[in-house]
């Protein structure tokens, strides 16, 4: 018979002389051994229950050599198996502080300075809230904060870099003058309209859209804007609300532009130009009204594009309407074209906020 799963029991080692003498005794008292195996004539193996485990050692007395092995039974397992969720639970902890510790700076390296110190560098750092044991930044708008912040202290460093290496943050400054167009590239400013027409496309490389597609621009309307608003998430400078970013807007921007072109031919008639209403011209033979119409009112488009200066402009339709009275024809010509437009013009704000590029909302 063995022993349930339930029953806790010891598998033990007994060791001495007269074991079956002993195995006698444990019967007669009421102490139940389960698979018992002679090793050698003083040796020997077998399972007690734990609850009769001090009855045998009391029995045995200090003849008998007695060694536990191995526990079995549902407790036991129920221990391993809480030391088992043990290990798990602190491997998973030590994992989860591996991860948060990993969010955080653990050491900063500075390069590229000559006319400033480290420590110049460090506390101008520091006074943004990027210093050792502070949150890794995590957006574009938090880095460009922090570089905002250096290139307002530090007077004269054209570039900064912030880069990371595992929790190691590396910043490169670079020092030296600025071109007189990376200057300007600085001055923030609005793209608008420069001429109207029908949004089609609209890509940003700097600063935020303005307009829809198919919305109806007019001159000076702004397309691009360079007042970017964002929500400061630098803890040590606690929270200033929303915040305006002025930067120096950027990008392209296409519309529809339509234009009507009217004039009249007089056909029959040398090819001649008369003015910008009036045009003569021959009908070769076997040409047909519409091909003859068309022929003169493409050559009248090609002058009209150059007269306006769309040579880069692209033709994207044509509709032609002509009527004949008598010895004319009159033409009526709607060239859809597809145009890049916006010019720069300069955020007017006061300097103060110029040099931060910034301000609260």
């Amino acid at each position: 018979m063995r022993f349930a799963f339930t029953v806790h029991r010891r598998k033990i080692r007994i060791e001495g002389f007269g074991i079956n003498r002993l195995i006698t005794d444990c019967l007669a008292k009421g102490i139940v051994l389960q698979n018992v195996k002679f090793i050698s004539d003083i040796e020997a193996v077998m399972s007690v229950s734990a609850e009769d485990y001090p009855k045998l050692k009391k029995l045995a007395k200090s003849k008998y050599r007695i060694t536990v092995s191995k526990d079995e039974g549902f407790m036991p397992f129920a221990l391993r198996l809480r030391t088992k969720k043990a290990a798990l639970f602190g491997l998973s902890l030590f994992f989860i502080i591996l991860y948060y510790q990993s969010l955080f700076v653990s050491e900063i390296r500075i390069y590229g300075y000559e006319q400033f110190t480290e420590s110049e560098v460090r506390q101008a750092l520091s006074d943004i809230g990027f210093e050792v044991g502070s949150r890794k930044l995590r957006t574009k708008d938090e880095a460009n904060e922090v570089k905002l912040h250096l290139f307002r202290e530090l007077e004269g460093i054209s570039w900064v870099g912030i880069t990371y290496k595992g929790t190691l943050a590396e910043v490169t400054i670079v020092e030296g003058e600025e071109s007189n167009e990376n200057e300007a590239n600085k001055i923030p400013c609005d793209i608008v309209a420069d001429r109207g027409g029908y949004v089609v496309e609209v890509l940003p490389r700097e600063g935020l859209r303005a307009v829809e597609d198919g919305e109806y621009v007019a001159p000076g309307d702004v397309l691009i804007s360079g007042a970017v608003p964002y929500k400061s998430t630098n803890y040590a400078r606690g929270d200033l609300g929303e915040l305006i970013r002025y930067v120096h807007a950027s990008g392209t921007v296409k519309v529809h532009i339509p234009y009507y072109v009217e004039f009249s031919i007089l056909p029959n008639a040398v090819d001649s130009l008369s003015g910008n209403d009036i045009m003569s011209a021959t009908i070769y033979d076997g040409e047909s009204d519409y091909d003859f119409v068309k022929r003169v009112s493409d050559k009248r488009i090609r002058q009209f594009m150059r007269e306006n200066d769309l040579d880069k402009a692209q033709i994207t339709n044509k509709d032609l309407n002509f009527s004949i009275k008598e010895n004319i024809i009159e033409v009526r010509v709607l060239i859809e074209t597809l145009q890049e437009i916006g010019t720069e013009r300069e955020i007017q704000i006061n300097q103060e906020i110029l040099d931060g590029s910034e301000q609260s909302v």
